[in-house]
């Protein structure tokens, strides 16, 4: 075919004259606008602009109320034919969307965690909780929402860590919105008001309905009949101005609505196509926008450690100060600078699995901190991430490294102790401590005692090897620092372990 004639609108439609799409006769005049980079399918102008003979050159106004045109129509010459618009023709509909607010909440479970001691529960930041890793949860309506998945101690009902959290703006679609009372019988006149669109930063101009019986109307409210049974598309266009830009634009919406012949018939469809509720997980859902996301999940790829924070504050303390008197001596307070939060953390006890900082946590609990709660740190510090990398492929597990209830290195334990020699050779300027830890089977003192010569043995292991005595320290604590309950085996299984500290 052959396209000419165009024509662009100031809100960028596109009117062409050709004769290679169905049309009337001749040239028609077709209407079509970019979206998303692409040109959308040509809609024929519907008559009288168009008609039987050539019909080129249109022109017409933001809103096409108003405008001119070319056609052969009538006479054997050209003529120029004003036009005014009674009702506007409705060209590219979407199918009208449901506001969703219920929502799945799901988190992956990489960090393990003893749910007999804790449990996973979500604050929906609009008042209302629930427990799992994965749950349901209903808004009221849009809105801003302060959303977060926290670990919490099953004993203080206190958050141990949060492990997800992020800012919520539920937003309602921008769309005509048609409203009627549903589904229909033949010859019963149906009110449809426009009133629920929603364009926030606009003004609706004018609206158009669109039966899909071949009836029009304008307004914001109409009333409609049917004459017969079947399924129609019922489309609401309307003509808008931008509030901030003044750019005039359009928009439309379609919904489709069954007509029946009687009550029955609707009433038995009805009951056959009941929908089945499938609420979407909020992260798909394209009109919750999730900002300042933070996940615990997405750091277990960097190297980070768990530590417990006891306080933040926006200005330096003391950490001689009166407010850390009650820390117990066996752990050491560390202080944090955090840019991000503009205060300074302070905390107590590092490792590399979260619940290994159970028993620190309640501790600090009980000697007055309530504030407490555990939180990640990622490394930075080159030596600090090479030693992580070390203990990820060793573990800490003393039962690794010595001979059961004795100080014998076992193979690991010098394969490990053979990269630590490479590493301190790395870092000249570091000093290191090894500290060795036993659980509470069998006396204090015998305990205090091995831990320590595991200790020195796994330091003359490393000045034998050309590490210098003054670079290393050895300690043992028995079973003083104790980072789970020796109740059960696997539990002092955990408190046996061997820890690498980077003294500076």
């Amino acid at each position: 075919g052959n396209e000419s004639y165009p024509f662009v609108n100031v809100a960028g439609g596109l009117f062409f004259s050709s004769d290679g799409h169905p049309g009337y006769g001749g040239k028609d005049i077709y209407y079509t606008i970019q979206k998303d980079t692409i040109w959308l399918p040509p809609v024929r102008l519907d008559q009288p602009i168009n008609s039987e003979y050539d019909d080129f050159s249109f022109t017409c106004d933001s809103t096409m109320s108003q405008g001119f045109f070319s056609s052969k129509r009538n006479t054997n010459t050209v003529d120029i034919y004003q036009f005014k618009t009674n009702i506007h023709q409705v060209f590219y509909c979407d199918n009208q969307r449901v506001n969703e607010y219920c929502f799945k909440f799901r988190d992956e479970a990489s960090i393990n965690i003893n749910t007999a001691l804790l449990k996973y529960e979500w604050d929906f930041g609009d008042g209302s909780k629930a427990e799992g890793l994965v749950t349901e949860h209903c808004y009221s309506g849009p809105g801003k929402y302060k959303v977060s998945l926290n670990i919490i101690d099953r004993k203080t009902g206190r958050i141990f860590f949060t492990k997800l959290s992020y800012d919520l703006d539920l937003k309602e679609i921008e769309q005509p919105v048609i409203v009627t009372a549903g589904n229909s019988i033949a010859g019963s006149q149906m009110a449809f008001n426009g009133l629920s669109s929603h364009f926030p930063d606009s003004r609706i101009l004018t609206y158009t309905w669109y039966f899909g019986d071949g009836s029009r109307d304008v307004g914001e409210n109409v009333i409609h009949s049917y004459r017969g049974k079947g399924e129609y598309d019922v489309k609401l266009g309307l003509i808008l101005k931008n509030l901030k830009t003044g750019v005039i634009y359009e928009a439309c919406s379609v919904k489709k609505l069954n007509v029946f012949s009687n009550e029955q018939e609707k009433t038995a469809w009805e009951k056959s196509h009941k929908e089945q509720i499938s609420r979407p997980y909020i992260t798909d859902y394209d009109h919750a926008y999730i900002s300042h996301l933070y996940s615990a999940e997405k750091e277990l790829s960097q190297e980070i450690v768990w530590r417990v924070e006891i306080m933040t504050s926006k200005k330096r303390l003391d950490p001689g100060s009166d407010v850390f008197r009650n820390i117990p001596s066996k752990y050491n307070l560390r202080e944090t600078y955090l840019p991000e939060e503009n205060v300074y953390s302070y905390t107590i006890n590092e490792e590399m699995d979260l619940m290994l900082t159970y028993v620190a946590f309640n501790e600090m609990i009980s000697a007055g901190y309530q504030d407490t709660k555990v939180r990640t740190f990622i490394l930075k510090d080159p030596a600090a991430k090479d030693l992580y990398a070390f203990l990820k492929i060793f573990g800490t597990s003393a039962d690794n490294f010595f001979r059961k209830n004795d100080y014998t290195l076992t193979s690991s334990g010098t394969q490990l102790l053979d990269l630590i020699i490479g590493f301190m050779s790395k870092y000249p300027k570091l000093n290191l401590e090894i500290a060795t830890h036993t659980d509470n089977q069998g006396s204090a003192s015998s305990n205090m005692v091995l831990s320590q010569k595991r200790a020195e043995s796994m330091v003359n292991y490393l000045i034998i090897n050309g590490v210098p005595s003054t670079r290393l320290v050895a300690k043992g604590y028995g079973p003083t620092k104790p980072v789970a309950s020796n109740m059960y085996e696997a539990d002092r299984k955990l408190n046996r372990r061997v820890e690498f500290n980077i003294l500076k």
